[in-house]
């Protein structure tokens, strides 16, 4: 036993060691709702006037056509999904799931080489959409699946950057969700308050927290105290003996300035909390 622990620990060493190079950072969190939440949560004169920029987008891909709702922050994403007859991932009350981004293109190639070397059990995935009837590469992933939820690490592709006016130069150099964002925008400020994803508090059992811990470990998190982290993003779990039906809690997001604060009950299941610089979303499922 002694020297399986040992075995473990050299391993994770390892991986760490060879990940020094490669930032990832929280770009998307994804929870499925209850429909009664889905149609009311953009409807709020201050979650959509004021908290985030609101679109509901319908997405066609190479492997699913989904329809959600998108909070678009500074520099992350939430997305909100309804439920619907689809198997898929996302598409069933309390699914949920978080995607990290490389930074710079061709680290994604290099993370999947050290998870091959040390026998990282993940799925890959090229997703690709269609423009003027060609098939275009928008991001590829590795990710880890666990009953209903996905934990996922992507790199957008270089098709699809030059698609959206970036040039060369650009897509060589390392860039974060925020100055993608700013690209988009043509340089324009932010127009609400969502800076970024602070934290997601979730409820597992033992055999989801392996595969939490396996995801952390990729992406350079740090674990004490229920905690997984590093100085931009935190995952707080509760282990349970039987898996919960909604299991994510709260996501916590942090406000580019300090607001009033103030409880809005969005429906019978979701709550927002604002208290100065931070707005909690929590869910009572």
């Amino acid at each position: 036993m002694k020297l399986l622990f040992l075995l473990f620990l050299l391993t994770v060493s390892n991986i760490l060691f060879a990940q020094k190079s490669i930032a990832t950072d929280c770009n998307t969190i994804f929870i499925c709702v209850d429909s009664s939440s889905y149609e009311k949560i953009f409807k709020n004169s201050f979650i959509k006037d004021t908290l985030f920029v609101c679109r509901e987008n319908t997405s066609a891909t190479n492997q699913e056509t989904y329809t959600g709702k998108y909070a678009i922050g500074q520099s992350a994403t939430l997305e909100f999904f309804k439920p619907t007859n689809s198997p898929n991932i996302g598409d069933q009350l309390g699914d949920w799931g978080i995607e990290f981004k490389t930074r710079k293109l061709g680290k994604l190639t290099q993370l999947q080489s050290i998870i091959n070397k040390n026998k990282v059990k993940v799925d890959t995935a090229t997703t690709t959409i269609t423009e003027d009837s060609v098939a275009i590469a928008w991001y590829k992933s590795i990710g880890i699946k666990e009953d209903r939820h996905q934990l996922s690490i992507i790199e957008y592709q270089k098709e699809y950057l030059k698609l959206l006016g970036f040039s060369e130069e650009e897509i060589a150099q390392p860039m974060t969700y925020e100055q993608f964002n700013a690209k988009l925008s043509n340089g324009r400020s932010y127009p609400r308050q969502f800076k970024k994803i602070k934290s997601i508090s979730v409820v597992i059992d033992k055999k989801q927290f392996k595969t939490l811990q396996d995801f952390c470990t990729l992406n350079r998190l740090s674990h004490r105290n229920h905690t997984f982290s590093n100085a931009e993003f935190s995952i707080n779990y509760e282990i349970v003996r039987v898996p919960s039906k909604f299991p994510l809690k709260k996501i916590e997001i942090a406000l580019l300035n300090k607001q009033k604060s103030r409880s809005i009950k969005l429906s019978e299941a979701l709550v927002l909390e604002v208290n100065a610089d931070t707005a909690s979303l929590i869910f009572n499922q």
